[in-house]
């Protein structure tokens, strides 16, 4: 399919304002009280991103790109184990630094974790397959559809950083919602976020494609 050309200034920033506004109402809404150690967090999330995933796939089919995005290629499997790795140090070191053991910080953690539950117990399964899947739709709709949009007016570097910060923005919801009474609101999935999608990102302008990152 011919690629079409590029995007207007108005509908990258339409997209990618949408994308942040659903995003985080589906994540306010999962996270919840209300929702906390039940399997509706999953399929809240799953339900709108897996929606917001097709719609982004459609998009990007029509417009002829995803091919050149999502099209396996040699050495995607090695550079997502890398990448894999590479995040697992930095959440380690992350979870280490701002929720140091012993602080009152480390209630933060704490909450995030009794909110999604021990994992719903009994549904572990559930979760390991949702969890990849749902991050692979968070990849797609990010990096794959509101990035790309965004380097087609802004270039890149601008529109890394555009899109991480909202990105981040999106889970802003669970600062006040994971809050905890004596460490106040909780940036800790926030600040994930943001760590997190500025890695992605990164990777996404490095290598030209989305694969190896969503293997990752």
């Amino acid at each position: 399919m011919a690629k079409l050309g590029r995007v207007s200034a108005s509908g990258a920033v339409a997209l990618a304002l949408a994308t942040t506004v659903l995003a985080g109402l589906a994540i306010g809404v999962a996270f919840g009280p209300e929702r906390a150690r039940t399997v509706e967090i999953l399929l809240v999330l799953g339900a709108a991103y897996g929606l917001m995933a097709a719609a982004t796939v459609a998009w990007l089919r029509r417009r002829g790109q995803l091919r050149e995005l999502l099209a396996p290629a040699y050495g995607d499997i090695t550079k997502g184990f890398l990448i894999a790795t590479c995040l697992y140090v930095a959440a380690y070191l992350l979870h280490h630094l701002l929720t140091a053991q012993g602080s009152s910080r480390e209630s933060w953690m704490m909450r995030a974790y009794l909110h999604i539950g021990d994992p719903f117990a009994g549904g572990a399964w559930l979760v390991v397959i949702a969890v990849p899947l749902l991050a692979a739709c968070e990849e797609l709709i990010w990096r794959g559809g509101v990035m790309t949009a965004l380097v087609q007016t802004l270039g890149g570097r601008k529109a890394w950083l555009v899109t991480t910060a909202l990105y981040g923005l999106s889970y802003a919801p669970t600062v006040v919602l994971l809050a905890d009474p004596l460490a106040g609101p909780n940036p800790v999935l926030l600040v994930a976020a943001l760590a997190g999608g500025a890695v992605w990102g990164g990777l996404v302008l490095l290598f030209r494609r989305l694969s190896p990152v969503v293997m990752g």
